[in-house]
């Protein structure tokens, strides 16, 4: 499942996907990135909307968070 397309929550997504052939479940945007890469098992889910996967109900939500500062360097 991929929330969103940062760094931090996609740049694996497409890699893990090929490697493990695994389903995937991502938002509505993220749908053509898998789609370019051949990634044929790819359940998008719109804001509002809902995807049955097996058992899984997923509905799409609204959810924002703010930028996390990150410390490079000590003092």
């Amino acid at each position: 499942m991929v929330t969103h397309g940062d760094p931090d929550h996609f740049d694996y997504a497409i890699p893990m996907a090929k490697e493990t052939n695994a389903s995937v479940i991502c938002g509505e945007a993220l749908r053509d990135d898998f789609s370019s890469e051949k990634i044929k098992d790819v359940h998008p889910v719109k804001v509002g909307g809902v995807v049955n996967f097996n058992d899984v109900k997923v509905e799409g939500l609204i959810a924002k968070h703010s930028p996390l500062p990150v410390k490079l360097f000590s003092d």
